[in-house]
């Protein structure tokens, strides 16, 4: 098993057959590039040792029961482009240590419990970043307001942000008066 290059489990727990933390011998699977275990009841945290998988460049746990914020150690995956982790129950703040990576194409954090700012009007992100998803969170503060003019191939905006507690610019780009900071996108 140590040459499995892709590990696909979606939606076997729908009989409950797949509810368990993520089996801890996965991290033998040093060859995996591709793990996908989506729309199943997996519960608990998210593994640390999913760092130690130095191939893994696409990671799908979308759509179960993770709780708790993403692990610091993710951010030494050398290959990681994709990482879809919506609809969980993922909390902490705003995962810069990720989007921060080189190689990261991808982040979808939709539909969890993260809070805070999500980072200073000037942060960018990493240089390969096409799409940040933070909608249905609980972000407020300053608007990223860098990262949210970086466009993706097909000239919108990389950042989709609508359904948090509330963001704050005074930016002319995103603010409808220039002479004081303007509430955007604030939760109904």
């Amino acid at each position: 098993l140590t040459n499995l290059q892709s590990l696909s489990l979606d939606e076997v727990g729908q009989a409950d057959a797949f509810s368990e933390p993520l089996p801890e011998s996965w991290r033998m699977l040093v060859s995996l590039r591709s793990l996908s275990v989506e729309n199943n009841q997996v519960a608990g945290e998210l593994p640390a040792w999913i760092s130690e998988l130095p191939l893994l460049h696409f990671v799908d746990l979308s759509g179960n029961s993770f709780e708790g914020p993403i692990p610091i150690e993710w951010a030494s995956l050398p290959e990681l482009r994709f990482l879809d982790l919506r609809a969980n129950r993922l909390s902490g703040s705003f995962p810069q240590h990720i989007t921060d990576m080189d190689t990261l194409e991808l982040l979808n954090i939709r539909l969890n419990h993260f809070s805070g700012s999500v980072a200073t009007p000037t942060y960018r992100g990493g240089p390969e970043l096409r799409t940040v998803n933070i909608e249905d969170n609980n972000f407020s503060g300053d608007f990223p307001v860098a990262l949210a003019i970086r466009q993706d191939r097909f000239g919108r905006s990389i950042l989709r942000w609508t359904g948090n507690d509330c963001f704050y610019t005074d930016d002319p780009r995103f603010s409808f008066e220039l002479d004081q900071r303007q509430p955007l996108s604030c939760r109904q």
